[in-house]
C-alpha cells in the first residue's frame, strides 16, 4: 500500500540546514505524520529529508515553516539564539521586531551578555497545530517566550479529546462557546476556592475597616443595607463606595514605573500621522510567564511594557490574589471585578461575577429591603443590580451599549454565599432562585434575542449543552465546598 506524504517547507536565512531544526518545528511535522498515517517530507530549500517518529535532530535556527497546502492561521515567530551559549535563547510570538530586539537586549543585559542582531531569525508557524502550541507553552513556562497574546498558549476543553467526547457537544470549535464558558467557569471556581482561605477574608475586613472606615463598612453590610428605607438609598450607598473604590484602585493602562510616561497621554504620533502598524506606538510588548514572586500572588501572566521616553521596561503581573491586588493597587476590570465580588460576599451579600465576552467584567449584587412584601414561602423578593468598579457605575445596565458594543455573550456566574447561607440554602430570608450560570445578555442591551443570535456563531443546542455541562460542574463544586465548610 502506498503511504501518503505531506510536504512542509523550511526556509533558512543564511544558516546551514545541516545544523538542525528547532524541536518545535520537528514536533509539528512529526505530529502531522502521526495524524496523517503516512510520512512527512521536510524540504529545507536546499535538500529534502523524509522523517518518521524516530527522527532526532539538535535544536538550532530556522526562518519559516509552512504547509504547502495550507498557509492560513499562521503567526510570526522570532528567535534569538547565541551559538556560543545555547542557554541564551529567547523566542517572540507575533511581537513587533523592534520591541523583540529591545526585550532580548534587556534580558541579556541582566545576564551580562551582549546582544547581537545577526543572531535573530524569524519564521511563520501554523498555530492551529496542538503539537506546535504545546512546544510554545513549554518555552513560555521556561521563561524563554514572550507572546503578543495568550490565546495560542491556552489549553482549551476542545484540546482535550476525552473531555470533548464526553460533553455531547456536536459543534467543536477551538475558542468557541464551549471552550470559553469552561474557561470562565474555571475562573469562577478558582475565585470561590480562594474564598475558603480564612486569611484572605481577614485581609478584606481589615482593609475595609482601615481604608473605608468602620462605620461606613458597617453601612455596607447586607443586613444594614436591607434595613434602609428604599432601594434608592441603598443604591446611593453603593455608589458612594464605588467612587471610593475607583479612587483607591485606578485603572492601569501602560504607565512606566520608571518615569511615569504613558502612551495613552501621548498623541503626537496621531497628530503627524507617523505611526505605522510595524512600529506600534503603544508601550505594550507582550506577555511572559510570571516570575516566582509574581506567582506567589497567583499571577497567571505578566504583561511587559517598553517606555518610548526612558526606554525602561515595566512588568504588570495580572494578580488573582486579593492581598496582592490590594497591596499593589494596579489592575483592570479583571482584578477589580473579582475584588469587588469578594468584598460583597464578605459583607454578607449575594453576588454574581459577570463576564462580557467583548472584553469586560463586573459584578452584580442582590438587593432587597426589609419592608418588602414576603412571598408565599415567607421570603423577601429581590433583584440583581449591576456594579462596575472601574466606572463607579451602579444599576446602569445599558452603559456598555453606549460605548458602541454589540454584545454577543454576557454570562453571570453565581454560587450561594458561604458567609450568609443556612443549611437549606436560604440566603438571609431572600427569595432566591438564581441559576448558577445565567445568560444575561438581554439585561445589558436593548437588542432583542433575535438580533443577539445573529451575532452568535454557535447554535442554541450547542449553547444549551455547554451551559448544562458547566452548571453541573459549578453545582458540584459548590456542594463539595459547602460540605468542606460544614466540617
Amino acid at each position: 500500500m502506498r503511504t501518503s506524504a505531506i510536504t512542509y517547507t523550511f526556509l533558512f536565512g543564511g544558516l546551514s540546514p545541516s545544523i538542525g531544526l528547532p524541536r518545535i518545528f520537528w514536533n509539528f511535522a512529526l505530529s502531522q505524520r502521526k495524524s496523517s498515517g503516512g510520512v512527512v517530507r521536510v524540504k529545507t530549500g536546499i535538500s529534502s529529508t523524509t522523517i518518521d517518529a524516530h527522527t532526532t535532530v539538535a535544536p538550532s535556527h530556522i526562518l519559516s515553516v509552512g504547509n504547502e497546502t495550507n498557509t492560513n492561521k499562521t503567526m510570526k515567530l522570532a528567535m534569538y539564539s547565541d551559538p556560543n551559549d545555547p542557554e541564551l535563547t529567547v523566542w517572540g510570538l507575533n511581537v513587533c521586531q523592534s520591541k523583540f530586539c529591545a526585550y532580548v537586549n534587556h534580558t541579556l543585559a541582566s545576564r551580562s551578555a551582549k546582544f547581537q542582531n545577526e543572531y535573530i531569525t524569524t519564521s511563520s508557524i501554523m498555530i492551529e497545530n496542538e503539537g506546535t502550541r504545546g512546544e510554545l507553552r513549554r518555552l513560555w513556562k521556561e521563561g524563554r517566550l514572550i507572546s503578543e497574546r495568550t490565546e495560542p498558549l491556552a489549553t482549551y476543553m476542545s484540546d482535550k479529546d476525552s473531555t470533548v467526547e464526553a460533553s455531547d457537544i456536536s459543534e467543536v470549535k477551538r475558542g468557541g462557546f464551549p471552550d470559553m464558558i469552561s474557561v470562565y467557569n474555571d475562573r469562577m471556581m478558582s475565585i470561590l476556592h480562594s474564598e475558603k482561605e480564612e486569611r484572605d477574608s481577614d485581609v478584606l475586613w481589615r482593609w475595609m475597616n482601615s481604608e473605608y472606615g468602620e462605620e461606613e463598612t458597617k453601612r455596607l453590610q447586607a443586613d444594614v443595607l436591607r434595613s434602609m428605607g428604599s432601594e434608592e438609598e441603598q443604591i446611593s450607598e453603593l455608589k458612594h463606595f464605588l467612587e471610593f473604590f475607583r479612587a483607591r484602585f485606578p485603572y492601569y493602562y501602560d504607565r512606566c514605573s520608571h518615569c511615569g510616561a504613558s502612551a495613552k497621554d501621548d498623541t503626537s504620533h496621531i497628530a503627524d500621522g507617523s505611526s505605522t502598524e510595524e512600529e506600534d506606538e503603544s508601550h505594550f510588548v507582550g506577555y511572559v510567564y510570571p516570575s516566582s514572586t509574581e506567582r506567589e500572588g497567583n499571577a497567571g501572566r505578566t504583561e511587559i511594557y517598553l517606555c518610548k521616553h526612558c526606554h525602561g521596561f515595566t512588568r504588570f503581573p495580572r494578580y488573582n490574589s486579593v492581598a496582592s491586588i490590594i497591596k499593589n493597587r494596579r489592575g483592570r476590570c479583571g482584578e477589580y471585578a473579582m475584588l469587588l465580588f469578594r468584598l460583597l460576599r464578605v459583607l454578607g451579600h449575594e453576588a454574581r461575577w459577570v463576564v462580557d465576552w467583548s472584553d469586560h467584567v463586573w459584578a452584580d449584587v442582590l438587593l432587597s429591603h426589609n419592608d418588602e412584601t414576603l412571598d408565599s414561602n415567607n421570603r423577601r423578593t429581590a433583584r440583581w443590580v449591576h456594579l462596575d468598579p472601574c466606572e463607579a457605575a451602579v444599576d446602569e445596565p445599558l452603559l456598555y451599549q453606549g460605548w458602541g458594543k454589540k454584545q454577543t455573550y454576557i454570562m453571570a456566574f453565581y454560587s450561594p454565599n458561604i458567609f450568609c447561607s443556612n443549611a437549606d440554602g436560604v440566603t438571609n430570608g431572600l427569595s432566591l432562585d438564581s441559576a448558577f450560570i445565567e445568560d444575561v445578555t438581554e439585561m445589558y442591551t436593548s437588542d432583542n434575542i433575535e438580533e443577539i443570535n445573529k451575532r452568535r456563531e454557535e447554535s442554541d443546542e450547542c449553547i444549551h449543552n455547554a451551559l448544562a455541562q458547566q452548571i453541573e460542574r459549578l453545582q458540584q463544586n459548590t456542594t463539595k465546598a459547602a460540605a468542606t465548610t460544614a466540617l
